[in-house]
């Protein structure tokens, strides 16, 4: 069985090499010429890879990987995001309509590219030309990151949610620099309307599988993006996804005999 792991360049392929090793598998971040029974893409898109299997579509993974045509995608197909706007063609009126809020740059990874505008005047300060959309604050309560995935059968379930360690810095911005991380919650526990809004979110994408930030209000859940490439920081996240490809790897082989 020839199984590749298609990843992403430089340290963003970390987790992708981890996989390769796990499941006895190749790893690439370029364009290969070699056969292979199945292609399993971690966040890339460019790269050129036969194989009688591939998942996701590098089309999908394209589409997530620009955040502004993904949350438009998302919003054309219902799935509950925040308001936001193209910096370029809004004035500077149809963007007081998402302050406060986050300017984002197309392509981001983890918490790069982004800046907190709490009001108008802080907005007009920055330098939108390295900016590509302005994204309404969410009042949130909670934050989670849903894993879904599902290929001929198979499917991958795991439900994380951000918590503030004891040394957190206060702040808008809850990521793992601030001090924020990810802890695992039971499926059967976790609000059946985050999973609904998580697994449309991935579907609209054409993802085989994908990673779903999403935050609740209290009340509802608004998808930020989702994530074809997630760091897999922690042991169950990482047996989460490789009984997926496990499985997905058998079924190959099975339709091979």
């Amino acid at each position: 069985m020839r199984t590749i792991i298609v990843g992403q360049r430089g340290i963003t392929g970390t987790t992708g090499k981890f996989l390769a090793r796990a499941l006895a598998a190749r790893y690439t971040s370029h364009h290969c010429q070699n056969n292979y029974d199945l292609a399993i893409r971690w966040g890339n898109s460019w790269a050129r890879v036969p194989a009688e299997v591939g998942l996701p579509e590098a089309a999908a993974i394209s589409l997530a990987s620009d955040k502004l045509a993904a949350l438009q995608a998302l919003q054309n197909a219902g799935v509950r995001v925040p308001d936001f706007v193209e910096i370029a063609h809004a004035s500077m009126s149809d963007m007081s309509a998402c302050v406060p809020g986050f300017v984002r740059t197309r392509y981001h990874h983890g918490g790069s590219g982004l800046a907190y505008c709490p009001d108008i005047a802080t907005l007009a300060e920055l330098d939108l030309l390295n900016y590509s959309y302005l994204i309404k604050e969410i009042n949130k309560q909670e934050e989670w990151r849903i894993h879904i995935g599902e290929w001929r059968g198979v499917r991958l379930t795991y439900a994380q949610r951000k918590l503030r360690m004891l040394d957190a810095f206060p702040g808008k911005v809850w990521n793992y620099a601030a001090g924020w991380r990810f802890h695992s919650r039971s499926i059967d526990n976790t609000d059946p309307e985050l999973m609904t809004q998580a697994q449309k979110a991935v579907t609209t994408l054409g993802l085989t599988f994908g990673c779903v930030d999403i935050v609740k209000d209290g009340r509802l859940s608004w998808v930020l993006e989702v994530n074809t490439a997630p760091g897999l920081k922690s042991e169950p996240s990482q047996t989460a996804y490789l009984a997926f490809f496990k499985e997905a790897i058998s079924k190959v082989e099975r339709s091979r005999r």
